[in-house]
């Protein structure tokens, strides 16, 4: 006992110490004792919801998990409370007291929909306790934490600091007399007429300016250095510092900004080819915003646990050879000042290996005016290899895992003519943690060639239900090169590239044009299954074989018109075919350390059988298609597992007909369903058991459906098994009153499609007969439930019945008839003299669909009825007099 008591009390004292965890709540605050504070690599995740929008701020954005902070100056003053490294839909809160309290004030908020919120110049006053509240906007519950770092200082009375570089930037005008400006930031609370700024270059002698100039509280303004410029001509780079030297300035912490000016070398003779093997190719890295240093670029052999060699030689430019990015890192490497003036279209390639966290973005951008806007390269599916983020993500880019070096290639649209180019290679992330980033090598700038014929995309055939022996592929052709074309060659292989079909197209294409085109020729996808399609133009003078060939996948889907339609996958996949980006589906055995076995059988699909999914997937699984004609009352079933970290979540959409269009099935408003809104979130810690009525979806139209998955931070992920589709029972009965003595209501079960019933008399009795009579003890209206059941589902149907009261003898309807079954034959026998001699024999299924009635008369006193039924099975028999019912269960065998 005195063992038990302990262990009571240290689980008592566990959770006693989870409630009380610092900043879960304002009788729990990280409490701030001086200023300036700092508190980095923070959580709002596991702290609870506390405060919601319906408190003192009236915010949607107090929706998610709280942390919060307590703050009582010792005297009156003005702070700036910052939030970096946050994720999105970010809410910071300032308030006189806990937001639960009705005489709390709003002193200041801010919703940030891109996250980092920052509240800059609140007054606060001595002795105030007050409640900073860092929440978020838990939208679709997708939202309910958000990491952070957090930072509050005095807002001081004289505040200078420079904000950005605007003159010099790194680029190709730099001269022996390059200009320098500086915008500049008043940070704090009083307006500041002279402003004194400096720099230097690399370790110079600083030089002062002294600029007369009106800056309010918030104010921006540039500062030109009229008397000063620098040499800047030489092919190099330079440190660049610039500061505030402004007399009473109270905050020498943000007076300083460090950054490379660059003047890159210039290349004019092409083809370009650089593999860093001698030097870093005149390449440089540098940081994205001024007032956040910081670059993990480096020039050199790579020695990551992932990104540990290079894709040719030895070198390359990685983000960290050794390691991971940095914090939040917005850096990049900048190539040479390229003179494209004598190329008409450039076309660039490179070998790219990467490896980043979930939000985290990798582009080539490009620059006409020496640095002073960047604009992104090409779009996810264009060129070769060109970015892979989802459909979604706020920017396009390399993310994720690429497993290995690829060679990417993208034409630079638009930059052929220009003499002045700089072209770099960004990274922007570390938000949500860092990983080993992105290492660059083999970059190749040339001309486009004279003659380059590529396939752009196939338009037909595409996964279909019930593709044909005769189909033609139609297909998008571009000519690439500046030579116009007429008269080629394609080819078409449907197996994999084990034979091809070869087809002349009497057409020509203008340079830089494209044409669809449809095949003369007929192929045959009639069997079922997936089809590995290549089409390939066959140009002899072709001077770009990369982008020749393109390879897709085909599925041909069964039309599935029997039901049940039971798939659990031990067999083969089922015809179930997964697609999408960075994806990770497999069918097969799970062997992850979580996920350990199918739900039933060996065999399951999931996101990645063995480990977590991967990063900045959206990925699908396609069923087979359904034509639910047949079916009265079609439901879907499934058997799901997952463990997934938000925001990842899965969601089962359908399409119905021969329309494009993804719906959403359900919401967790359907019984059975999802979990959370519109999706499957978190963890349903095992297998379950899943539902939906697919009922209006049977409208003669043909159904697919596809389990949808986003996947963000990795998790071990999704997975189903034990897909059913089936046609659910439909409950119904009708009532009279018998030819008995009493309160007695026959019930006749007018169900469908049910195997066995139960009957809920309102009145404490049930019954699981088929038609049951019941003697009630009054004529008092009383609610009757029905439940029906198949091997599908069940339903229920109620209503009020009212008994009446009949005075005629009763008769026992167990004395006059006897019958029984044997061989595919009725036997009857009537004891009773008064009773009629014609019956009516009834036989319907285990559905309750009647398939026989027939009329007959005992001309003595037993007679034989042969059952004559077309399938052998189970059925049920009635058997009506005018006096009674009788009913059997018989097993037919034909």
């Amino acid at each position: 006992m005195k063992v038990i008591s302990i262990v009571i009390l240290l689980l008592l004292s566990f959770y006693l110490e989870i409630l009380a965890q610092t900043g879960k709540d304002c009788n729990n605050p990280y409490v701030i004792t001086t200023l300036p504070f700092t508190l980095n690599n923070q959580t709002t995740q596991g702290m609870g919801n506390d405060y919601n929008e319906t408190m003192t701020c009236n915010s949607l954005y107090m929706t998610g998990n709280d942390f919060v902070f307590q703050f009582t100056p010792t005297q009156s003053m003005n702070v700036t409370i910052k939030l970096t490294n946050t994720n999105v839909l970010v809410g910071l809160f300032l308030l006189d007291g806990c937001p639960d309290l009705p005489t709390t004030q709003c002193v200041a908020k801010i919703e940030a929909s891109n996250g980092n919120p920052q509240l800059s110049n609140v007054s606060v006053n001595a002795g105030i306790t007050y409640f900073i509240i860092i929440d978020t906007y838990n939208v679709a519950n997708l939202f309910p934490s958000t990491t952070f770092n957090f930072s509050i200082d005095e807002a001081h009375t004289i505040d200078i600091a420079p904000t950005r570089f605007f003159r010099p930037m790194s680029g190709c005008h730099l001269t022996n007399s390059s200009q320098i400006c500086i915008m500049t930031k008043n940070f704090g609370t009083q307006a500041v007429d002279t402003t004194i700024l400096g720099f230097y270059l690399d370790n110079q002698t600083p030089i002062y300016d002294t600029f007369v100039y009106h800056l309010p509280p918030d104010g921006l303004a540039y500062f030109w250095f009229d008397n000063f410029t620098l040499d800047l001509s030489n092919t190099t780079k330079h440190l660049m510092t610039v500061f505030s030297a402004t007399p009473n300035d109270n905050n020498k912490l943000n007076d300083t900004l460090r950054k490379w000016i660059v003047h890159p070398i210039s290349v004019s003779t092409f083809p370009y080819f650089e593999d860093f093997e001698n030097d870093d190719g005149g390449w440089t890295t540098n940081w994205i915003s001024d007032i956040q240093p910081g670059t993990s670029w480096e020039w050199g052999t790579p020695q990551a646990q992932t990104i540990n060699h290079a894709a040719s030689g030895t070198k390359c430019w990685a983000t960290n050879l050794s390691g991971n990015y940095l914090d939040s890192e917005h850096s990049y490497i900048l190539g040479p000042c390229f003179d494209f003036s004598q190329l008409t279209l450039p076309i660039i390639e490179l070998d790219i290996f990467f490896k980043t966290t979930t939000i985290d973005i990798i582009q080539l951008e490009y620059s006409l005016d020496s640095s002073f806007t960047w604009n992104r390269i090409g779009n996810p599916g264009e060129g070769i290899n060109w970015y892979n983020t989802p459909s979604g993500y706020s920017e396009s880019g390399w993310n994720g895992n690429s497993y290995g070096w690829i060679h990417a290639q993208h034409t630079l649209d638009g930059l052929g003519g220009n003499p002045y180019v700089l072209l770099r290679f960004s990274i922007r992330g570390g938000i949500n943690g860092t990983d080993e980033g992105v290492a660059i090598d083999n970059v190749r700038i040339s001309e486009s060639p004279q003659f380059d014929l590529s396939v752009v995309n196939i338009i037909y055939p595409y996964d279909s239900c019930g593709l044909s022996n005769n189909e033609k592929f139609t297909f998008t052709i571009r000519n690439n090169g500046l030579q116009q074309v007429n008269n080629f060659p394609i080819k078409i292989s449907i197996n994999n590239g084990q034979t091809y079909s070869t087809e002349i197209i009497y057409q020509t294409i203008q340079p830089l044009q494209s044409i669809t085109y449809t095949t003369q020729q007929t192929f045959n996808f009639s069997n079922y299954g997936k089809y590995n399609v290549i089409v390939t133009s066959d140009l002899l003078n072709d001077e770009n074989t990369l982008n020749d060939t393109l390879k897709i996948t085909i599925m041909n889907f069964p039309i599935i018109t029997n039901y049940p339609y039971i798939e659990d996958f031990e067999q083969n996949d089922g015809y179930w075919y997964s697609t999408g980006i960075n994806n990770s589906w497999k069918w097969g055995i799970p062997n992850d350390t979580v996920l350990t076995q199918a739900s039933s059988g060996t065999h399951c699909w999931a996101t990645n059988l063995s480990g977590y999914h991967n990063l900045a997937e959206e990925s699908y699984v396609y069923s087979p298609c359904f034509s639910l004609d047949n079916l009265q009352k079609p439901v879907f079933k499934s058997s799901v597992w997952y463990k997934q970290t938000y925001p990842t979540y899965t969601q089962m959409q359908i399409k119905n007909g021969e329309t494009h269009i993804w719906n959403i099935l359900g919401s967790s408003n359907s019984p059975n369903w999802y979990n959370s809104g519109y999706s499957w979130t978190y963890s349903s810690s095992g297998w379950t058991n899943v539902k939906h009525s697919l009922i209006q979806f049977n409208n003669g139209k043909i159904n697919q459906l596809r389990f949808y998955f986003k996947g963000t931070v990795q998790n071990s992920g999704f997975s189903f098994d034990k897909v059913e589709i089936c046609d659910a029972p439909t409950a119904s009965f009708t009532t009279y009153t018998p030819n008995k003595s009493g309160y007695f209501v026959y019930f006749q079960n007018t169900s469908q499609r049910f195997d066995s019933c139960l009957w809920d008399f309102g009145d404490g009795n049930y019954s699981n007969e088929y038609n049951p009579i019941h003697q009630y003890p009054s004529s008092d209206s009383i609610l009757v439930k029905l439940t029906v059941w198949n091997h599908c589902d069940s339903d229920s149907f109620a209503k009020y019945v009212h008994p009446i009261y009949i005075s005629v003898p009763e008769n026992n309807k167990d004395v006059c008839l006897i019958t029984y079954y044997n061989d595919n034959n009725i036997f009857i026998q009537n004891k009773c003299s008064h009773e009629n001699n014609k019956f009516v024999i009834k036989v319907f299924t285990t559905y309750g669909t009647e398939i026989l009635s027939k009329n007959i008369c005992l001309t003595q006193e037993s007679t034989v009825f042969p059952l004559n039924l077309n399938t052998s099975g189970i059925y049920l028999i009635q058997i009506l007099s005018d006096k009674e019912i009788l009913y059997m269960k018989v097993l037919y065998k034909k």
